[in-house]
């Protein structure tokens, strides 16, 4: 038992924003979890995108945004650099935390006394794959050997399962030592909870045949692709089932229009 007057460790959580998205929702129910054992502070690309709850005190770096052009983006990492070494520097931060390219890499660049954490909750792999922009496939070019050098020089490596470990260890080299294997929390007993609440009367008509539900971001590390071909096959044998997907994200229209090719689009 820590004695009263002893002082608190000081976590850093860095991370883009806590506004949607499994990674942000896993930095808030750490906050929260252990908001009254530790002191935290939450720094985030964009401190205005605040959704989910938290414990502790949120900052941001406020970078300049705008259009895509080189040399700006040079500029805005170096000015973020910058700001987390100082924020490290006056806040004496115990360890820090990060969520995500290119928080993971800032956490590291601006190392001082601090343990670093770096998470990663997607095979970097598979991002690289999937990445359709021409700004996606400049950023996985350039963080790949990054990856490689940098990510070594970490305390521990966090991955969400070990499909993403061993993604990291064989694709980028990283000492398997380093690499620790912690899924993402769940909330059991406020789900129990939600499961016992009476059904909206909005969305009582889609339980009105056999459902599949799949709750997620509509991102290419979900694989909805082979969902919607499983899906097909299975309303071979059970031509009443419905499939709904829930959540946002960037392939919403690209999905709509695979649905309608596979001949699902009305189920």
């Amino acid at each position: 038992m820590n004695h009263p007057n002893a002082e608190r460790p000081r976590v850093l959580f860095l991370i883009p924003t806590l506004d949607d998205g499994g990674a942000e929702r896993v930095a808030s129910t750490l906050s929260v979890g252990l908001g009254d054992r530790v002191e935290i502070h939450l720094l985030l690309h964009d401190a205005r995108r605040v959704h989910y709850p938290y414990k502790g005190v949120v900052y941001g770096l406020d970078a300049p945004g705008g259009r895509f052009r080189p040399i700006r983006v040079i500029l805005n990492q170096v000015h973020r650099i910058r700001k987390i070494r100082k924020f490290k520097a006056e806040h004496r931060i115990t360890a820090a935390v990060s969520f995500f390219e290119p928080s993971n890499l800032y956490n590291i660049l601006t190392r001082g006394s601090e343990r670093v954490i770096l998470t990663v909750h997607n095979q970097k792999s598979a991002e690289a794959r999937g990445s359709a922009s021409f700004r996606g496939k400049m950023a996985e070019w350039m963080y790949k050997p990054l990856i490689r050098r940098l990510y070594p020089r970490a305390d521990r490596v966090v991955a969400v399962s070990r499909g993403v470990a061993c993604d990291l260890a064989d694709r980028y080299g990283l000492p398997e030592n380093r690499i620790g294997v912690i899924p993402n929390a769940l909330p059991v007993k406020t789900i129990q909870s939600m499961a016992h609440s009476p059904l909206p009367p909005e969305h009582a008509h889609i339980f009105e045949h056999p459902v599949l539900i799949h709750a997620g971001r509509l991102a290419p590390q979900k694989g909805h692709i082979h969902l919607f071909r499983a899906f097909r096959i299975i309303r071979e044998v059970l031509p009443d089932l419905s499939l709904v997907l829930l959540g946002e994200g960037p392939l919403e229209e690209r999905l709509k229009c695979r649905a309608r090719e596979l001949g699902i689009e009305e189920n």
